[in-house]
């Protein structure tokens, strides 16, 4: 199962796991220089008046630090799903994408058990839409019908 989380992230809950990483720990001062304090943007419209433009949550668009600080900010999320699988499972994140390894009678409680953890560790939500499950036998798992990506044809990917 591979999950595509929305990133709207209220903070960044991955400070304190960067200072428990030794190597990631050399990022810090970047990561307090970006984001200790409110960003603000100038914006100058049509008429040729200027705007400004404040942000203060989430990571900036483009910013090489975030896959880090991403992985980071849900790192304890995901351990604490690894923490709860079964002999045979298993649990991997690359950027933000999750996949998990397990049966498909379990691939709902898995899902429920990521999208509860990610909201209460990270503050973000599972997107259903970039869900994907996938096994050789091509077997629907129970109760999947409301997850699943839309393919162009507007069929839910299993």
């Amino acid at each position: 199962m591979a999950l595509g989380p929305s990133i709207t992230c209220a903070g960044l809950p991955c400070c304190a796991n960067l200072a428990a990483v030794p190597k990631a720990c050399a990022a810090l001062p970047f990561v307090r220089l970006s984001y200790a304090s409110p960003t603000e943007y100038d914006w100058t419209d049509a008429e040729g008046r200027q705007h400004a433009i404040p942000q203060g949550e989430g990571g900036e668009q483009g910013d090489p630090l975030m896959p880090l600080l991403f992985a980071l900010g849900i790192h304890d999320a995901l351990a604490d799903v690894a923490a709860q699988l079964e002999p045979g499972e298993d649990l991997a994140a690359f950027l933000d994408d999750v996949y998990v390894l397990c049966k498909p009678g379990r691939v709902r409680a898995i899902y429920n058990m990521l999208g509860h953890a990610l909201r209460r560790v990270a503050g973000i939500e599972l997107h259903n839409g970039k869900t994907r499950v996938w096994n050789r036998r091509g077997i629907e798992p129970p109760d999947f019908s409301d997850l699943g990506g839309e393919e162009e044809h507007g069929t839910p990917t299993a």
